[in-house]
């Protein structure tokens, strides 16, 4: 076997961590019985392995006429096998690590901040040491980054959930109307959609599930609204309708607490599906993402639901 490689025939070399490992353990030790000891192999299955790089690699890699020593080649592959064996080592700690959650990075997006921010609060009161991104959206965006992977997870409201994702209910949904407290309709528990026909809704943008639940319903029931005053957030909804341009509708989890504010149920609009935990079907059983679901279905949500006007 030739100490040099054949540069005229350059080939795809194909070597194993066990061959590596057994040819550093040999050098190492001083011989083949001394590191089949170390390794807890025999020494012929240590011998062969040796033999097999040998092979794969083209080279002699040891001198074996008096004892065990490296020849010119095998002194520059045993310093890489070093290298490549610590780095081995390396990526086994860090996946013990991510599998016992003592480490990590989760890309959360999510819709309903109520919520989620629980989740999330959750998440790290068990596993403190995973790093945590968010990104806030739409249903149909989260949706989007979810299969573009430039997000893990998300927390969202769906009506109906789509294939090729994994989901689970956190919390069901329900549209309700959001008023100023001085408002007339303040003074109500219910409203029907009929009756908002001469009000300026304040709605989300397209693409938002709580518009798309509001105008599903008037369609169904033959109404014809004017046309809505478009926030992009629901945090901007609520502002609109304590300011006095219109009634804004959110759903339940997003009413929240706010003195300037009244909240009607809407009677003929009752479903808005719920607030679901969604990751891809394909990521199910991966230590983070499977926290990540545990900690949607340990979250506090008392308290989550608002208080209705009461006069």
């Amino acid at each position: 076997m030739a100490d040099t490689a054949d540069k005229a025939a350059p080939v795809r070399v194909k070597l194993s961590l066990n061959e590596l490992e057994a040819f550093v353990a040999v050098v190492e030790q001083g011989s083949f019985s001394r590191a089949a000891l170390w390794l807890g192999l025999s020494q012929p299955t240590v011998s062969q392995r040796v033999q097999m790089l040998e092979a794969s690699c083209g080279l002699r890699l040891l001198d074996r006429a008096h004892g065990v020593r490296l020849t010119a080649s095998g002194r520059e592959i045993y310093n890489k096998a070093r290298a490549v064996l610590a780095g081995a080592r390396d990526i086994e700690a860090t996946a013990q690590e991510l599998g016992a959650l003592a480490r990590g990075r989760l890309k959360v997006g999510f819709s309903t901040p109520s919520v989620a921010m629980r989740v999330l609060a959750q998440l790290k009161s068990a596993h403190k040491a995973v790093e945590i991104s968010t990104r806030q959206g739409n249903t149909v965006e989260l949706l989007q980054m979810i299969a573009a992977c430039e997000i893990d997870v998300g927390v969202m409201t769906l009506l109906d959930v789509p294939e090729g994702v994994r989901a689970e209910l956190i919390a069901p949904q329900r549209p309700l109307l959001c008023v100023a407290a001085d408002s007339p309709l303040a003074r109500r528990r219910t409203v029907t959609l009929a009756e908002l026909a001469d009000q300026t809704l304040i709605l989300r943008e397209d693409g938002s599930l709580t518009r798309q639940v509001v105008e599903t319903a008037c369609r169904d029931a033959g109404l014809t609204l004017r046309a809505p005053l478009v926030m992009p957030t629901r945090e901007a909804v609520k502002e609109a309708a304590a300011a006095g341009l219109g009634v804004g509708v959110v759903l339940s989890g997003e009413m929240g607490s706010d003195t300037r504010l009244a909240a009607l149920e809407i009677t003929d609009c009752t479903s808005a599906g719920g607030v679901y935990a969604v990751g891809l079907s394909e990521t199910e059983g991966l230590p983070l993402i499977d926290a990540f679901f545990d900690a949607c279905a340990q979250a506090d949500l008392d308290n989550a639901e608002p208080t209705l006007s009461s006069t």
